[in-house]
């Protein structure tokens, strides 16, 4: 994991914004002009479903696996609650992924009521295993920069860029180098 934490901002963004985007966009111009069936379209929203959210969840579990190993033990809580906040979501978009292959490959696609009641718990508990995350890996970075723990008023705005992603990477990438430059 150490890779996440030694990238250069542009290459952070390219890898998780540029690279899925592009997936995503060619397949459906593709799907739109008609060159490609749904099944292709699907493929390539698949992939790049799980080059976002794979190198996005795995950036935040890089970052808060090394962060919390900077702080003494008992400043934040276990690494561990961090990575079940995001295994759960990760498990959640690859049950929905599959099932939502499933779907399409029946010759006529249906949706069930009973489905929503799996669903729309599933969903909102994955929402708020990420903004765990999010809150995790900020309050980490925070309290390692001032060697102890920090309060929520003191990481609230690595919080905001933890959550505007695309506009984040810019200003805390950055700093994950200077500390991570250091202890490698």
């Amino acid at each position: 994991m150490r890779f996440f934490l030694l990238l250069k901002p542009w290459t952070l963004f390219l890898l998780t914004c540029i690279l899925p985007f592009g997936l995503m966009m060619t397949g459906s111009v593709a799907l739109f002009f008609g060159h490609q069936r749904p099944a292709v379209f699907l493929i390539l929203y698949s992939c790049s479903m799980l080059l976002l959210l794979g190198s996005v969840f795995g950036w935040l579990w890089a970052l808060g696996t090394y962060l919390v190993r900077q702080l003494p033990e008992a400043t934040i809580p276990s690494a561990r609650w961090l990575h079940a906040a995001l295994a759960i979501p990760s498990g959640y978009i690859l049950l929905f992924l599959s099932a939502l292959a499933r779907v399409f490959s029946t010759s006529m696609p249906s949706f069930k009521p009973a489905w929503a009641l799996a669903i729309v718990p599933l969903h909102l508990l994955s929402m708020g295993c990420i903004f765990y995350s999010l809150y995790y890996v900020a309050r980490a970075l925070r309290s390692v920069e001032l060697q102890r723990p920090a309060q929520f008023a003191e990481f609230v705005g690595e919080f905001f860029l933890l959550w505007f992603y695309p506009v984040g990477i810019w200003f805390i990438q950055p700093r994950i180098n200077r500390l991570a430059g250091h202890a490698f």
